[in-house]
């Protein structure tokens, strides 16, 4: 009886050791000796000759319990260390010879030292070197030494049925029950009652005392009486009274009737008789109408019947024997046991989840029924143990892949506590073969798996609480499935287990144009011995393949998974890093790959070889990396490896992390590109410097949150170079959806992409009986758009590790019967596929100007000022930036219309990107802004097409000049000027040439223009077009008109030639609306147009379609 204590796999029953065969009783070998059941180990001694010794020698004294004498010929004494990898024939085996008699014993003397007195007269002697304090010895019949130690090497059926009688003393790992106590130099082990005891228990079948040597010619101790039982007394009632079971059970978790012979009756519910690896021993429960109402009590109990095979189910019948606990089970050592008829038991019904840790004790060795339907949330030890773990309803999550470590992941974590049961099968041993539970009651094997989430409704079986044959797996409450008594088939039943989740047969569906798969190999090595740390690391232990068959059968598993998911990228995790060469693990692979489909099909990044560094993923013993599919895509940009000291070691003292992996990727078909990085964060199963914090994160929470940031800000960096803000995270990050690391990246912007398209329930992996995710995709802000969808293939944590690879541990049948070349249970976790749907068409930017236009320029040209603004669209990531330039001056982010207020020539290059991180081809755009014509609109000569007026002066007539568009246009040429109109001293004026004739001046502005013909003053302002060059001149009274400056210039038909005189004398002339200098007429002219005014007229020379305007007034013009 017990407390329902410790349900993880991990969980080790301190009190127990590894050894191979379990039975109800303890560690043992089998009792039915080929030689004689009652030849014993007697005595054993390891402290002799040293410090304080009372003897010189080690020994070992053997005695027959029996009634005849036994030969000692063909058997041999041998000895292994309490917990070492020694087998008991690596060290000195010592043989017997001789017979002994009914009560005689035999001394062996083993090796010795200075200290103490010599020992009687050996009848053998060997060189054994046992230890003082722990040890193993063993009474075996053969002359060979034993290859294996019970512990590390577990023995074969055929080496225990070798096995006469074995002692375990101390921590040994291999005994009978339970270990003898730990001795000293001046203790022995000594058989009670002088060697006539023998439970199959080296506990309580040996007492430490002062070491007693004897040898054949000490005084014999026949055994023929057996010793008179202790008196009855105790809590329950004296023999020949009867007990009832429930008064041996009790209501707590150790009987009050312990060490008391007792007699019950009742029916057995479950038979498991037999030598090792039977459970040696029945179960019988009490009759429904001698049960009591306490339902704290129960009504079963174990009965220990050694190897005997007396009952069968249905049985109704009488046991005596002593009460005891043994391994927190209660039980009955039976000394007789009677059939006295038959009967019937209904079972009792089992609340699940149960209400209460201890709800199971009072159940104990009862016949039961699970009515509601029961899923199967663990089968890690199927394989090993044959048992599985159930749950009621459906299977368990992980606390922390549903909610942030707290107080509802605790009680997450309590509820899953209550909801677990232990189905296992009829034996005690490891590695069966069959492995009895498959789906619809029949074996597992590779074509009829076992899945998480399979189911049984209505179970009924014998509550047990044992080990199932090995310390691994624990003491814990186990229902043994019989079936109702109306089935009374020998050694229990086997559920029909339903497929509740059928087996995956393609790769889910992600859309997109291309995927990504992140993938745990689960240590693809093709190095079977001297393995090392990377190429320039230390020696380390080669994982996952053993030897090449079964690395022939991994790789078929391996290159199956990949083909059928046919990824673009894979992200691989638990690579052999043994560099990059043609004999490496990466390149086996890839090789592996293109033979299954075609050459070049697949190809992987040589990180080290780009980035010029050897080891550049680190010196673990595995890495991750990158293969990638060349015709979908082409690397770009920059490999590179973060394996900076604060990455590898999270924080702490010592490396812990795997270095991480980025590699940029452009699509081939849309030029899309996108970075990915491929990483594998520190475990949760050896600790780091801080400790675990107890909250359901696990060992090395901070080393995994430190690294989380540091990778986020690493990416932020650009590490690849190419400016492309799409970063797919992927790999095993070894923490739960709502994790410390998790989050961390979630708060750096990352959006789970598992928790988005797979829901909480999400899962790629499944530990201690509870599901989650340690697999990863995570998107940042600009991907995540353009993702079509993700999925976890559950090919290989639903199904049992025993259908992997492996061959050791497996019967020759099972090599066969449990592989099959397929993708199931290639690794432990499941991959993680990433349908990608790229945005590869970049935004289109639009720029508006806004102004006053100015007509005498070419396009883009505005009077005074201009006023850009740039607006771009994209139709599915959105536009996140647009940047622009001015005249070289560096690119700037745009925020609103800018506006040019000085004359110039602006050239604006701009571009946008959107969300998927597409850029436009930058485009530019050229706007001119001048001063000049300083007024707008043109509409001094407003009045109606037609000749000029009365108000002309000059050639005006004959239509050599008209109105039209209200500007003066040019019909056969001549002097021109507004008669009535004296301007003042700031003065505008242009004029349109159209057919230049490149003989000479012969398009003139006349301005500030004084006297009826201008004969008092006029500045020209005139185009060369022999010399192409602008001409500016003054008349001056008595000297004529005089050049004051020349500007070179090229004009050509339709540009504008444009003046402004200005009240101090100056003049500046424009081209295409362009200043391109300032005449000064005071050198030549003194002040003469200096703050005065005048007329303005013009000067053609058969030049028609050109035109006239002088920017002023806006009267109608008679």
């Amino acid at each position: 009886m017990r407390w329902i204590a410790g349900w993880t796999r991990h969980w080790m029953y301190l009190a127990l050791v590894v050894a191979l065969i379990a039975v109800q009783a303890g560690v043992s070998t089998p009792v039915a000796r080929a030689v004689s059941a009652d030849l014993v180990i007697s005595q054993v001694y390891g402290g002799g000759g040293n410090s304080g010794a009372p003897y010189t020698n080690d020994f070992v004294e053997i005695f027959n319990r029996g009634t005849t004498t036994v030969s000692l010929s063909g058997l041999s004494i041998q000895y292994a260390s309490a917990t070492g990898t020694g087998n008991f024939g690596s060290n000195p085996i010592v043989l017997l010879s001789g017979s002994l008699a009914p009560g005689q014993y035999y001394l062996v003397q083993l090796s010795g030292g200075a200290t103490g007195s010599p020992l009687p007269t050996p009848d053998a002697t060997g060189s054994i070197n046992a230890s003082a304090s722990a040890g193993k010895f063993a009474l075996v019949n053969s002359t060979s030494g034993l290859a294996c130690n019970g512990g590390s090497t577990p023995c074969s059926p055929a080496q225990l049925a070798l096995i006469i009688d074995l002692v375990g003393y101390g921590s040994a790992n291999f005994f009978e029950g339970a270990p003898a106590p730990t001795l000293s130099n001046t203790t022995a082990a000594l058989r009670n009652t002088n060697g006539c005891v023998d439970t199959d228990n080296n506990a309580s079948d040996f007492s430490a005392g002062s070491p007693n040597p004897r040898n054949t010619s000490s005084p014999a101790n026949p055994c023929s009486s057996p010793p008179p039982p202790p008196p009855m007394m105790g809590n329950c009632p004296d023999v020949p009274n009867v007990t009832l079971i429930h008064q041996i059970q009790g209501t707590t978790d150790t009987s009050p009737c312990a060490g008391e012979e007792v007699l019950v009756a009742g029916v057995v519910v479950g038979d498991f008789e037999g030598p090792s690896p039977n459970l040696r021993g029945f179960y019988v429960q009490e009759e429904a109408t001698d049960a009591d109402s306490d339902p704290l009590t129960s009504e079963g109990i174990f009965v220990f019947n050694g190897n005997n095979n007396n009952v069968a189910l249905g049985n109704l019948v009488q046991v005596r024997g002593t009460v005891s606990e043994f391994q927190g089970q209660t039980q009955i050592s039976a000394t007789q046991i009677t059939v006295v008829g038959s009967g019937t038991i209904d079972p009792t019904d089992v609340a699940m989840p149960f209400p209460a840790a201890d709800y199971l004790e009072r159940f104990e060795g009862m016949l039961v029924r699970f009515p509601m339907k029961l899923v199967v949330t663990e089968h890690f030890q199927l394989g090993r143990f044959g048992q599985v773990v159930m749950s009621a309803a459906e299977r368990l999550y992980q606390p922390t892949s549903l909610f942030p470590p707290g107080p509802l992941a605790s009680a997450l974590q309590a509820a899953n506590d209550l909801n677990r049961i232990i189905v296992d099968d009829n034996l005690q041993n490891q590695n069966p073969d069959p492995i009895l539970f498959g789906r619809g009651g029949n074996p597992l094997s590779a074509a009829n798996t076992l899945r998480g989430g399979d189911s049984v409704t209505g179970l009924v079986g014998v509550m047990t609480y044992t080990w199932a044959g090995n310390a691994a797996s624990g003491n814990a409450y186990r229902v043994r499935p019989v079936g109702d008594l109306s089935d009374l088939t020998p050694g229990g039943g086997v559920p029909v287990f339903v497929a509740e989740n059928p087996r995956p047969t393609t790769p889910p569906a992600v859309g997109g144009s291309i995927t990504v798969v992140g993938m745990n190999l689960l240590n693809y090595f093709n190095t079977f011995s001297g393995c090392t740390n990377g190429l320039t690391g230390g020696p380390t232990d080669c994982r996952g393949a053993e030897n090449a068959t079964e690395f022939t059968r991994q790789t078929a598993k391996t290159v199956a998974t990949i083909v059928a998911l046919n990824p673009a990228v894979l992200g691989l995790m638990e690579v052999e890093n043994d560099g990059y060469g043609p004999a490496s693990a990466i390149a086996d692979l890839v090789n592996r790959l293109n033979s299954a489909t075609a050459p070049g099909t697949y190809a992987f990044i040589d990180v080290d070889a780009a980035t010029g560094q050897v080891d550049a993923l680190g010196n673990d013993a595995i890495k991750v990396g990158i293969i990638y599919q060349p015709a979908l895509v082409t690397p770009v940009g920059q490999t590179a490896a973060l394996n900076t000291p604060a990455f590898i070691t999270g924080g702490d003292s010592a490396p812990r992390n795997r270095a991480a992996l980025a590699q940029a990727f452009e699509v081939n078909a849309s030029g899309a590109r996108f970075v990915v990085s491929v990483n594998h964060f520190k475990s949760k199963g050896s600790p780091c410097d801080a400790p675990d914090a107890g909250d359901g994160q696990g060992n090395c929470n901070i080393v995994r949150t430190n690294a989380a940031n540091t990778l986020a800000a690493w990416l932020a960096s650009d590490p690849t170079g190419i400016n492309d803000p799409d970063v797919l995270i992927i790999g095993d990050l070894n923490s739960y959806a709502k994790e410390d690391p998790i989050r961390a990246l979630e708060t750096q912007g990352y959006e789970n992409l598992v928790e988005r398209f797979g829901g909480a329930n999400a899962y790629s992996y499944v530990f201690n009986g509870q599901w989650g995710y340690l697999d990863y995709a995570l998107a940042n802000a600009s991907l995540s758009p353009q993702i079509a969808g993700i999925a976890e293939w559950h090919i290989n944590a639903d199904e049992p590790s025993v259908l992997d690879y492996n061959t050791n541990f497996k019967s020759a049948g099972q090599i066969s019967s449990l592989y099959a070349p397929d993708f199931y249970r290639t690794s432990d976790h499941d991959p993680i596929v990433v349908g990608l749907d790229l945005d590869g068409v970049p935004p289109t930017t639009t720029a508006t100007v806004s102004g006053p236009n100015n007509p005498l320029c070419p396009a883009d040209c505005y009077a005074g000022s201009a006023t850009v603004t740039l607006t771009a669209t994209d139709d599915r990531s959105g536009v996140v930036e647009i940047a622009y330039q001015i005249n070289g001056g560096g690119f700037q982010p745009y925020t609103g219309p800018f506006t040019f207020s000085s004359d110039g020539t602006y050239t604006v290059e701009f571009f946008a990107r959107d969300g998927a991180g597409n850029v436009e081809p930058t485009q530019t755009l050229v706007v001119k802004v001048s001063s000049f014509p300083a007024l707008s609109p043109l509409d001094t000569f407003n009045r109606a097409p037609g000749r000029l007026g009365r108000d002309w002066g000059g050639a005006t007539q004959s239509d050599q000049y008209r109105i039209e568009n209200n500007a003066v246009t040019v019909e056969k040429g001549g002097l021109a000027w507004w008669r009535p109109t004296v301007f003042g001293p700031d003065q505008e004026a242009y004029l349109r040439l159209t057919n230049i004739n490149p003989a000479g001046q012969h398009h003139t502005l006349a301005l500030k223009v004084n006297g009826n013909q201008g004969q008092n003053g006029a500045i020209l302002v005139s185009y060369d077009a022999l010399n192409q060059q602008v001409v500016v001149e003054a008349l001056v009274r008595g000297q004529g008109f005089l050049t004051i400056a020349t500007f070179p210039a090229v004009l050509q038909p339709g540009d504008t030639l444009g003046a402004r005189a200005h009240a101090d004398g100056t003049v500046e002339v424009f081209v295409r609306c362009e200043s391109i200098g300032l005449a000064d007429t005071r050198p030549v002219a003194s002040n003469r147009y200096v703050g005065t005014g005048g007329r303005i007229g013009v000067w053609f020379l058969d030049t028609v379609g050109a035109a006239f305007d002088d920017f002023g007034g806006g009267n109608l013009t008679p």
